[in-house]
This record gives structure tokens, C-alpha cells and sequence, in this order.
């Protein structure tokens, strides 16, 4: 994509969705473009992108954004304070605003409600958060155990993991596929949980599903 497409901006992060793509700049702005039919490209349409496009900045409240995910049909942003916005698809609780109706501009989630946000990760239709003390959070559709609650039932806001699910260990990464999750924790641990056929849990079997969190 030519420079002229970021402004002359340095990009320095990027992710794709199922349909659309984010691009973070040095500067702290976002560039969208592709899919844009549930809003998950942030220019307040329901319109495709076929050219780089910058969501306004006002929109991070003038805060420069660190951090960007793309899921299905959705897109997360982190700013620089910790605070997070998503936008895009929400029918099953994924962006996290208490509700499930679509946004088609970067919207709060409520700001400082899950402390200090460094990372964030979205699988098709959940997502994933860590926050600078450690500890993940996730709300989204949970029908195979996605979320890490130990249960099926969707969220449609954040919820804080268990801490214990990690042995104690602060989180440090995350990441999160169709159904399925990870996430790596300081001590170098790796984390597996949700939707486990063909065996991409890595738990050396090819299981349907499995809520709890363990250890390949």
C-alpha cells in the first residue's frame, strides 16, 4: 500500500480481519479499509473501503491510539491511557457495551472499568483484553467456552478471568481465533481453552470443546 495511503505516516501495526484491515501509524491514528457492512470500519457508514482510510482521531477523545485488533466483523483500538474502544459488529456481546446492537463508530467502553488495558485480541466473534497488572478479561459470544468463564453463556460486557485459571501468573499476551483462545503469562506458560477440534488446543486430543483453561 503506498505511503501517500497513511498520510506519509509510518505504520507500524496491522490486523486483519474476516473481511477488513486495521493499520496503526507511529503517529497514533487508524487507518481502516475492506468490509465495512457492520460498521467495523469506524467512518460512522455502513460502506466498503477499497482505498486506506483514517478514522478521525477526535474519535480517541484526541488520545493516540498504541494498539489495534480486527475480529470477524469487528475492531478494537487501544489508546495510549489504557482506555479501549471498539466498534463493528456487536450481536453477541463482543464490543463489550452492555448490549448487542452494532456500532459504526469507535465507541468507550466504559472508560477505567477494566483498569489500565496494554493489548487486545478479537477471535470472530469474542474478544480479549490484558491489562498492565495482568489480568484478561473477555465478553463476547462464549458457546464453546471461548471466554475462559468455565461455562457457555455469552457476555455483553467485559469479565474479568480468574486469575487462578492461570496459576497466579500475571498475563502478558493473549490471542484469540473462531472459537477458541490463548494467552501466555510472565512466567512463559501457555494458556489454551474453547473450541478444541482437530486439536488446536494442543492437549493432545481432538476434543469438541473445553471451557477450562490448562496447559497444553
Amino acid at each position: 500500500v503506498p505511503a501517500a495511503g497513511f498520510n506519509g505516516e509510518r505504520v507500524v501495526m496491522v490486523a486483519a480481519g474476516g473481511a477488513h484491515t486495521v493499520a496503526l501509524s507511529e503517529a497514533g491514528h487508524v487507518f481502516t479499509w475492506g468490509d465495512g457492512k457492520y460498521g467495523q470500519l469506524g467512518h460512522g457508514d455502513h460502506e466498503n473501503q477499497l482505498a486506506t482510510r483514517q478514522v478521525e482521531a477526535g474519535r480517541f477523545r484526541g488520545v493516540k491510539v498504541v494498539f489495534v485488533a480486527a475480529g470477524g466483523r469487528h475492531t478494537v483500538a487501544v489508546t495510549a491511557g489504557g482506555s479501549v474502544y471498539t466498534w463493528g459488529f456487536g450481536v453477541d456481546g463482543q464490543l463489550g457495551h452492555g448490549d448487542n446492537n452494532n456500532r459504526n463508530l469507535p465507541t468507550l467502553v466504559g472508560d477505567g472499568a477494566l483498569g489500565r488495558v496494554v493489548m487486545a485480541a478479537c477471535g470472530n466473534e469474542h474478544t480479549l483484553a490484558v491489562t498492565q497488572d495482568g489480568a484478561l478479561w473477555a465478553c463476547g459470544k462464549n458457546l464453546w467456552g471461548q471466554l475462559g468463564l468455565n461455562d457457555v453463556a455469552d457476555r455483553h460486557v467485559f469479565e474479568r478471568v480468574g486469575a487462578e485459571a492461570f496459576g497466579g501468573a500475571k498475563v502478558v499476551v493473549a490471542a484469540a481465533g473462531f472459537g477458541h483462545s490463548a494467552a501466555v503469562t510472565e512466567d512463559g506458560a501457555l494458556w489454551t481453552w474453547g473450541h478444541g477440534s482437530e486439536g488446536k488446543l494442543g492437549h493432545g486430543n481432538a476434543g469438541s470443546w473445553d471451557t477450562r483453561i490448562s496447559s497444553p
